[in-house]
């Protein structure tokens, strides 16, 4: 099993997300408080966590553009607004409107 070091509040994502503080992990990932730094809204940046040595990188890749297709098309209250999808350093990044 793959160990994945934490994500240092201050650093920028994308250009674009300054991480503040982590939020929390669950079974598939691990969420980041960030600040969008081209309009100052709070967002929450979820890192998937998949081995992707032990993984199919074709199938990530599919489903990772499936679920960014998905979370595009809802708009619903009380669902968190997609804000922008991205991979860096090898690692697939989820950005939505942070709710407390």
């Amino acid at each position: 099993m793959q160990s994945w070091a934490m994500i240092d509040s201050g650093l920028v994502l994308n250009q674009r997300f300054k991480i503040l503080e982590r939020l929390g992990a669950g079974g598939m990932g691990e969420v980041y408080l960030g600040l969008d730094q081209s309009n100052g809204q709070m967002v929450a940046v979820k890192r998937l966590l998949i081995e992707q040595e032990n993984a199919d990188k074709e199938l990530l890749d599919r489903r990772f553009t499936e679920e960014i297709q998905i979370l595009r098309r809802l708009d619903c209250p009380g669902i968190p607004a997609f804000v922008d999808a991205f991979i860096e350093d090898g690692h697939s990044f989820l950005v939505m409107e942070f709710i407390k």
